[in-house]
């Protein structure tokens, strides 16, 4: 917040009326608040798997993770394997693996339980978590208008930065937010994690400290492919036939996964936007741009209707091909990397320091 301040911009709320849409297995539900209206057994699992997890959370320093009295024990085991020992129906079971991919753009198996309870230390309770990435708020000015005014030159064509910080500016050096997707500037509250070792780039003459090569191949950043789509329409009956929904939709079975609503703050079109996330990813990455497009496309319908079918413009980003993130939005740790590897995330190369 302080950072837009500077930048002169202003925010306005995140939109959040009306009924948001979970498809969790076979369950389809639409329904206003934080948690979808799903079988009481698989809510009740739900509820006592984050409580589970928000115990460990609490006993894992949120700076030191490595130093947790049960560091060693989680850092051997993926996400994946502590949910399926703890999460007793296939539907709690989803639930969480859909959270994981919209918070961290892969999958519960890449990654190491110590660093998923790690994150949640970090946002003081998995509690703070729903099937919603968005923001409290978003910035009223466009992410090309931000990067101008923080100085990050950017590709005409593509929108992509073409030169890094300078290493002298102040603060920790950050990507600038990718033009189809309003994830960097719509959630200021995201906590601060060192980005991906591999994305690392030393000051000249600098020594890089002996650990951080072997931290890049334990670390990485999540995948994401993000998608935007525009209606001619600036009222919220865009999102399809049925005018009270709020444009929020996730699924542990479409490859677009989760969809928010983008609309600009002054109404003049309508806008959604949305993700194919982990291994979703991975395979959009594989397909032409026809293909993936008509995959998209085909999802929002499935969500909203057949008036998503026809949209204006349709607008998509590869983060994991953008030059100084390689990925988004934030980095993971395998299995061990934190326990044998976790002192270098935070070690200082020359004047650059890791939050």
């Amino acid at each position: 917040m302080q950072l837009i301040r500077e930048l002169g911009l202003n925010t306005y709320p995140t939109y959040g009326e009306g009924e948001h849409i979970a498809e969790i297995r076979t369950t389809r539900a639409q329904y206003t608040g934080r948690i979808p209206k799903l079988n009481p057994l698989v809510l009740a699992d739900i509820g006592q798997t984050q409580y589970r997890l928000d115990r460990i959370a609490r006993q894992v320093a949120a700076a030191e993770p490595w130093r947790a009295p049960q560091a060693e024990e989680l850092d051997r085991q993926t996400f994946d394997t502590w949910l399926h020992r703890t999460a007793r129906t296939p539907g709690g079971r989803d639930f969480f693996r859909l959270i994981t991919e919209a918070v961290f753009s892969n999958e519960p198996e890449d990654m190491s339980a110590l660093w998923a309870t790690f994150y949640v230390a970090r946002r003081m309770g998995s509690t703070s978590s729903s099937t919603s990435p968005a923001g409290p708020s978003r910035t009223a000015s466009s992410a090309e208008h931000s990067a101008s005014r923080s100085n990050w030159p950017r590709n005409s064509a593509t929108g992509s930065s073409s030169t890094p910080p300078s290493p002298t500016s102040t603060g920790s050096p950050q990507p600038p937010p990718a033009s189809a997707s309003p994830r960097a500037a719509a959630s200021p509250s995201a906590p601060s994690a060192p980005p991906s070792p591999s994305r690392r780039r030393s000051p000249p003459g600098s020594a890089t400290p002996p650990a951080c090569p072997a931290t890049a191949t334990s670390s990485s950043s999540g995948c994401r492919w993000a998608a935007s789509s525009r209606s001619t329409s600036p009222t919220r009956s865009r999102s399809g036939d049925t005018p009270n929904l709020s444009g929020q939709a996730n699924s542990t079975h479409r490859p677009f996964g989760t969809v928010l609503d983008n609309t600009p703050h002054d109404g003049s079109c309508g806008v959604l936007v949305g993700f194919l996330e982990g291994r979703h990813a991975d395979t959009g990455s594989r397909m032409d741009p026809d293909e993936r497009r008509a995959q998209v496309i085909n999802d929002l319908v499935g969500y909203f209707g057949p008036k998503a079918r026809n949209p204006i413009a349709f607008i998509e980003r590869d983060w994991a091909q953008e030059e100084y993130s390689r990925g988004c939005y934030g980095a993971f740790a395998v299995p061990g990397a934190l326990t044998r590897f976790g002192p270098a995330l935070r070690r200082p190369v020359g004047p650059l320091h890791w939050g």
